[in-house]
């Protein structure tokens, strides 16, 4: 069976992010990929990592202290 890869970007925020900002989404995806029938509705968690898997990117660090020094100057 081909493998799906979903890849989570996250960058824009007002702060940095440290929490996984794509649970809640990789759920709502999983659940409609079983409505569906790609994934079995009895799939493990293994089971469902054999059919797809989730990547999250996670770049609000990178610029993060230049944005915030910015903010303060204007």
């Amino acid at each position: 069976m081909n493998k799906i890869r979903l890849i989570f970007v996250h960058g824009i925020s007002a702060s940095v992010v440290d929490w996984d900002y794509s649970a809640t989404l990789r759920a709502m995806i999983t659940r409609k990929l079983m409505e569906i029938g790609v994934v079995p509705e009895n799939a493990t968690e293994e089971g469902v990592k054999e059919i797809i898997t989730f990547e999250h990117v996670n770049y609000s660090h990178i610029g993060h202290e230049e944005e915030v020094r910015l903010a303060v100057e204007l």
